[in-house]
């Protein structure tokens, strides 16, 4: 939230021109970043005061309630400074949003890192997210790790202000590279265009699922000697093999996040559309389906492969630190995501085409079916309301059940949402 907030406000606002004539008035160079670190601060605190009055209306302790309501409004206090930061050095709001995430992606494999390994524990010390955990609220209640947070994100403002200081208005300190004078034959096409804007995208999830999966595919192995027999642990396996339930869900978490990718890939349509870069190469030849296609592909090819990737990476992390599950049958529950994956990414697909304006609600549906398909077994919801996730309807390979006609299913749900999709695209006016 934080993040996004302060790239919405400081280059965002650049990149649409808005800041410049705003800054024709009597607005100072530092105002943009001043004010969107403050929304993002006063945000956070917030969210951290809701969580603590609501733990507290719970009957929670008032101290570690307190705690764990501080340990998250400093948490958004220090990416919007890591955000402040990035906004100096990309080029375009995008650039930005994707350096200060991967901060927060590297951040939190830090912190899993450091809390699943005994020898290592101190890695989660170089992650703020680690710190947020390091307050352990209502146990010990440690206000230290809250004091580096105050001083990170004190440090992390102060130093956006520097290089703010540093750039003129509209400019980045890494400049975006000069791109050929002349296109390639496969550029001047609509594949070849859309190729061109989704490659990085998909590189960067790929590599970023890959490195995800080995850090939890690593303490796979042990963890269930850790929690296994755990009160949590039974909980969790629910009566089953508490290893394969637990590489289950991980897996579904990775194909989960690929189809954050999926939705992603599907709407940047939406974003060119809006930009008004899209009714010019439609008054080319180039048909509205030919159009759509690269970003078709991509959503669902590219959803795919990431998480058939990372799943690969799982499993031989898993197998490196002494999981006994197959590799094949990992390596296939992987692939098995594909269906859910493709139900969401139909989602987003059907609302553009039909819905343009909705187009958002398709992070929504992710969002319900990571709650559904995370929590929902601990929270004892019924099956009814469990199976609104796709992800719900995946075959458990790792468990030793494969049914065919769940996964078919989905697969044309998915074709079904696309079509309309691709229907609606077809007749809507272009905005």
């Amino acid at each position: 939230m934080a993040i996004l907030t302060v790239v919405r406000h400081t280059r965002a606002e650049e990149d649409s021109g808005r800041a410049e004539l705003v800054s024709s008035a009597q607005v100072g160079r530092y105002t943009f970043l001043a004010t969107a670190f403050t929304l993002a601060s006063l945000a956070s605190v917030a969210a951290g005061g809701i969580g603590t009055l609501g733990l507290i209306g719970l009957g929670a302790d008032s101290a570690g309630a307190m705690s764990l309501g501080l340990a998250f409004a400093f948490t958004g206090f220090v990416f919007g400074g890591i955000a402040g930061v990035c906004v100096q050095i990309g080029a375009y709001a995008r650039t930005a949003t994707s350096l200060a995430l991967g901060v927060l992606g590297a951040a939190f494999l830090l912190r899993a890192w450091g809390d699943t390994s005994v020898s290592l524990a101190w890695i989660s010390w170089l992650s703020p997210l680690g710190w947020a955990v390091k307050v352990q609220a209502f146990s010990e209640n440690n206000l230290f790790p809250l004091l580096l947070m105050l001083v990170a994100g004190v440090a992390t403002f102060l130093l956006g202000v520097v290089l703010r200081g540093h750039r003129d208005l509209g400019m980045s300190l890494i400049s975006p590279r000069d791109g050929h004078p002349h296109a390639s034959r496969f550029l001047s096409t609509g594949f070849g265009l859309t190729s061109r804007l989704q490659r990085p995208g998909l590189i960067a999830w790929g590599i970023g699922l890959m490195i995800a999966g080995v850090v939890v595919g690593s303490v796979s192995g042990s963890i269930g000697e850790v929690l296994g027999d755990s009160g949590f642990g039974s909980a969790f396996a629910g009566g089953g093999d508490f290893e394969s339930v637990f590489l289950t869900t991980l897996v579904s978490v990775l194909g989960m996040l690929s189809a954050v990718y999926g939705v992603q890939a599907a709407l940047r349509s939406r974003s060119e559309e809006l930009d008004g870069r899209v009714e010019p190469l439609l008054a080319t030849p180039l048909t509205r389906i030919r159009w759509y296609g690269g970003y078709l592909a991509f959503a669902l090819a590219g959803s795919a492969l990431v998480a058939v990737a990372a799943g690969i990476a799982l499993g031989l992390a898993a197998q490196a630190f002494g999981a006994e599950a197959p590799l094949s049958d990992v390596v296939a529950t992987a692939a098995a995501q594909t269906a859910a994956i493709w139900v969401l990414v139909g989602i987003a697909i059907a609302l553009i085409g039909l819905f343009p304006q909705a187009a958002f609600l398709a992070w929504i549906a992710i969002a319900i079916s990571f709650v559904l398909t995370i929590f929902g077994p601990l929270l004892d919801l019924s099956d009814t309301v469990l199976g609104i996730s796709p992800f719900r309807h995946i075959p458990d390979i790792l468990g030793g059940e494969f049914e065919v006609q769940p996964m078919l299913i989905l697969f044309l749900i998915a074709a079904l949402l696309t079509l309309a999709g691709l229907a609606g695209i077809r007749r809507r006016d272009i905005q």
